[in-house]
C-alpha cells in the first residue's frame, strides 16, 4: 500500500513497469495499474516467464488490457527528448553498452537451462 501511495503523489499518469516474472509480478503490478487508471507500458525484454509460453501468453494477455509493450533499448531512447542535454553522454553509454551485449545472450525468452533441468527432474 505505501508503494502505491508513493506513486499516486508522484502525480504521473504514465508508468513503465517490469517485474522477475511476467506472468505473476509483471501481469499483477500492470493489470493493478490499469485498473487504477494508469497508462502503462510494459518492458518486454526487462522481464521472462517460466517458460515461453508462459511469458508470450502474458504479454499478449497485456497487450489486450491496454498496456503497452515497449523494449529496454526504447525506454532509454524515449526518455531524451534532447540529446545535447549534459546527461546525453552517459546516455549513449548505456545504449552502446546494450548494443555489445545483447548479442551474447539468445533472442529467446523463457527458462534458464538450470530452471529447465530443475523443472525436469519435478525439482521447484
Amino acid at each position: 500500500m505505501a508503494f502505491s501511495e508513493a506513486v499516486k503523489a508522484t502525480g504521473r499518469q504514465r508508468l513503465i513497469i517490469a517485474g522477475l516474472h511476467t506472468e505473476i509480478c509483471l501481469t499483477f503490478a500492470t493489470m493493478q495499474a490499469l485498473k487504477d487508471g494508469y497508462d502503462v507500458l510494459y518492458v518486454t525484454d526487462a522481464v521472462g516467464g517460466r517458460s515461453q509460453v508462459s511469458h508470450r501468453t502474458a504479454i499478449e494477455r497485456l497487450a489486450h488490457a491496454g498496456a503497452v509493450p515497449t523494449t529496454a533499448l526504447a525506454v532509454v531512447t524515449e526518455l531524451f527528448r534532447d540529446w545535447a542535454t549534459p546527461l546525453a553522454d552517459p546516455a549513449r553509454e548505456v545504449i552502446y553498452w546494450y548494443f555489445n551485449e545483447i548479442p551474447k545472450h539468445t533472442d529467446q525468452v523463457g527458462v534458464a537451462d538450470a530452471e529447465k533441468a530443475a523443472a525436469a527432474q519435478g525439482v521447484h
